[in-house]
Formats: structure tokens, C-alpha cells, sequence
């Protein structure tokens, strides 16, 4: 009896592509359509679960999208954080609701179009240096790995599109979604303001004077630049945003390199000893670097060995070896 696999399919060419490998591999497909807010639109995956032959679910998540994503990274921006709701949405709804849904409803495995590969247990980055997702991963509970599938991982972007061509599926030139679901043209303030008023304040300098006015602190983030009105004229970067006095702090560009920083509610997929070597991504596009980590309950301390710029809180700090992914947690 063929294994049953319950695909995440969004509609774009990746998921699409992913179901079509599964399908020729033997695997018994079924797609599986997560409506996450009120103005999200199932119809493309459909018709791709049709073009393929494949059944077709829809699951209503919007409350629980709603209160476990959107609101808390709501709150995070209010408090001074930049969260990543990507990586939240990975643990709790792709790799946490879906596949409980998924063991409940009698599948097999879970698979996603996700840029990265699953192997005995463990994750590791993607073949296509410029697409691979594994950061995004490194928060998901590591005892449903095994429950996980990643067709694209040996894969780079150009093969996939290749394949969609060859099978003429509708998503094959559909672009790519560049923005986070529930955010239109990067506009992240416009989301806070919907649970907190922007409230003008204070822009500091580093010995605590007022050189110029904020907007809210929503619409800033550590290490920023654009937006910042002050009566000094020389270029500004945030260096922290203070929740408890509506203000923020600015400096100068090199005041923001750092070797050290710390890390919270760390989340590890491989065991790891107290204190190890290995590379740290400090965000998704951020270069490699290497660092020592030393372990302490739920949070760690990070030493690079060269200088890093502008670690964010709220961001997360993703560790690897070769290219195993460790574990990560948030930058303090």
C-alpha cells in the first residue's frame, strides 16, 4: 500500500512541483489548502490538485493563524522586537497543526516545498545556495522530522521551474511571493497599527539626549537608518528601541559591530555539547560566520570569531555544521 502524504500546496510553483515528484514517486498524494486570513485565495491550488489528480482539502485556520501568528508578532513590534513570523508559523502551523492533523487523519508523512533536505532524523540546507530554507526550520519540534518530506531539496529553482514547464502546470510561471502572507508591500506598521496606535517619541543619542522625534517604534527596527529626523547631521542607525520610555537610541555605523550577543528560547534539532563550535546565521540573508556557542538552560551565549553588524532582537540566530542544522534561537 502506497504511503499517504498530506502536501502543503499553496498554489505557487514550488508546492506544485513538489506534489508532482511525490505523485511519480508512488507516494498517495493528498493537497492540503490552509486558509490563513480573510483575503487569502485557494483557486490556484486547487486547479493544481486537479491538473495533477491529486485530492484537494482546505483547512480554515484563520483564528488560529490570527491569534498564534499575527497577534504575537504584533506584540513583539510593540514591545521593541523584529520577530520572524515565518519561523513561528513553521513550528506551530505547518509543522504543528498540520501535522497533527495529518497523524489524526491517518497519513503517513507531511511535505512542504521548502528548500531543504530531511535525512535519518536530522535537517540540512537545500542544494540551492540562494534558495535554501533550512533557517527558517530550525524552531520546528524535532520529533516530527521524521514525519517530514522535502521534494525540492536536491533541487535548485531553475530545475523546478524546468519541471513545471515540462508538465505544463499551471503555477509554472507564477512568481514567487517575496512579502510575508499577511503583509502587503512590506508594510509591517500598517499590521501593528491594527492592535497599537503609533505613539510619537524620543530619538536619543548613546549618553540619553533628545536629538529628534520617532514616529512609533513600529516603524523601526535595530540597525535602520531610513526615517531617522534629528538635528545631528551625520548618518544614524537605531541601535536599540526602549518600549519602557517610547524611545529610541541611535549611533553611528561602526558603533553596531559586535563579537558577542546573546540568545533565548533556544530550540536544538541535533545534541550538541554545552559549549561547541559552529557557523551562525544571525539572519536569512546574513553570511555565514563562524562562532562559539555555550549553552545555558533555555538561552546561550554567542562569540564570533570576526565581528558581526547589528544583531536584532527578535531575530533569530540559526547554527550549523557543515550542512546540518543545529538549532537557533532569538537574538536578545
Amino acid at each position: 500500500m502506497s504511503k499517504k502524504v498530506l502536501l502543503g500546496l499553496s498554489g505557487g510553483v514550488d508546492s506544485s512541483v513538489s506534489a508532482l515528484l511525490l505523485k511519480e514517486k508512488g507516494f498517495d498524494v493528498t493537497a492540503c489548502w490552509m486558509k490563513m486570513t480573510d483575503d487569502s485565495d485557494g483557486s490556484s491550488a486547487e486547479k493544481v490538485a486537479s491538473e495533477l489528480k491529486i485530492p484537494f482539502i482546505s483547512l480554515d485556520l484563520r483564528n488560529t493563524f490570527s491569534d498564534t501568528i499575527i497577534r504575537p508578532f504584533c506584540d513583539e513590534y510593540h514591545n521593541g522586537s523584529t520577530p520572524n513570523p515565518c519561523i513561528r508559523c513553521n513550528r506551530l502551523i505547518k509543522f504543528g497543526y498540520m501535522v497533527n492533523y495529518a497523524m489524526e487523519n491517518g497519513f503517513d508523512y507531511v511535505a512542504t516545498g521548502h528548500y531543504a533536505i530531511s535525512q535519518n532524523g536530522r535537517i540540512m540546507k537545500g542544494v540551492d545556495s540562494k534558495k535554501d530554507q533550512s533557517y527558517f526550520l530550525y524552531n520546528i519540534d524535532r520529533k516530527v522530522i521524521k514525519k517530514i518530506l522535502f521534494p525540492l531539496g536536491n533541487l535548485t529553482k531553475r530545475d523546478v521551474r524546468q519541471i513545471a514547464a515540462e508538465h505544463n502546470i499551471s503555477s509554472k510561471d507564477r512568481k514567487d511571493s517575496l512579502d510575508i502572507c499577511f503583509i502587503t508591500n512590506n508594510d509591517y506598521s500598517s499590521v501593528v497599527e491594527k492592535y497599537y496606535h503609533s505613539v510619537e517619541g524620543d530619538i536619543l543619542d548613546e549618553s540619553g539626549n533628545v536629538i529628534g522625534k520617532h514616529t512609533g517604534l513600529a516603524h523601526y527596527t535595530v540597525g535602520q537608518r531610513h526615517g531617522i529626523d534629528t538635528k545631528i547631521n551625520s548618518k544614524l542607525y537605531v541601535k536599540s528601541i526602549n518600549p519602557e520610555t517610547n524611545s529610541i537610541t541611535v549611533t553611528d555605523h561602526d558603533s553596531l559591530y559586535t563579537t558577542e550577543f546573546g540568545i533565548c528560547d533556544t530550540n536544538w534539532l541535533v545534541k550538541t555539547d554545552d559549549e561547541f563550535e559552529a557557523f551562525v546565521k544571525i539572519r536569512y540573508q546574513a553570511p555565514l560566520m563562524k562562532c562559539t556557542v555555550k549553552k545555558e538552560k533555555d538561552r546561550a551565549t554567542v562569540k564570533c570569531y570576526q565581528t558581526v553588524w547589528a544583531p536584532t532582537k527578535g531575530q533569530s540566530a540559526v547554527f550549523y555544521e557543515d550542512d546540518v542544522l543545529l538549532g537557533g534561537g532569538l537574538i536578545e
